[in-house]
């Protein structure tokens, strides 16, 4: 029996819905720009979004999941170096993509183990970090980032509703 609270607006709920929702909607933009990529501004914003996410996890004791988001920013990396819309640049997006979904399915895999230590440990600071971080992202690009904005929209009206309740 687990004692982890995953209830709507706890810390553990947060933290799941990031990796569930937040990291899927960004896969999707990539999907959705896989024939070009991003230029390089805009790939380089969100590196550093990336990197601030992999900075946040490992300010937390949570087994190392910091490494798996390090690893998603280097492959994030890899899957905006080809440059163009050619035929060997696709290949080399789908095959980047391959790997952050594999990736960000370890970190769900690794996410449901810890759920425990996140709800018990964690400051809810890191876990509003990391939706501020995605965030500013949708800002800088809104034409690029719509699936993400559509699932930060989606979970922060939840937790307003949520907040306006108590």
């Amino acid at each position: 029996m687990s004692i982890t609270n995953f209830s709507q607006g706890s810390i553990g709920w947060k933290f799941q819905t990031f990796r569930r929702d937040i990291l899927t909607g960004f896969l999707d933009d990539l999907v959705e720009h896989k024939g070009t990529g991003f230029s390089n501004n805009e790939c380089d914003e969100v590196k550093k979004i990336l990197e601030k996410l992999t900075n946040y996890y490992t300010a937390v004791p949570l087994k190392n999941i910091w490494k798996h988001y390090n690893k998603f920013s280097k492959i994030y990396s890899e899957w905006n170096k080809h440059i163009g819309n050619h035929d060997t640049a696709k290949k080399n997006r789908d095959s980047n993509l391959l790997k952050l979904r594999k990736i960000r399915y370890k970190i769900g895999k690794k996410s449901r183990k810890i759920g425990r230590i996140v709800d018990t440990e964690a400051d809810l600071k890191f876990i509003d970090a990391q939706y501020e971080a995605m965030n500013n992202l949708v800002k800088a690009f809104p034409e690029i980032f719509k699936n993400l904005s559509k699932a930060l929209v989606k979970i922060l009206t939840k937790l307003d509703k949520l907040n306006s309740a108590y």
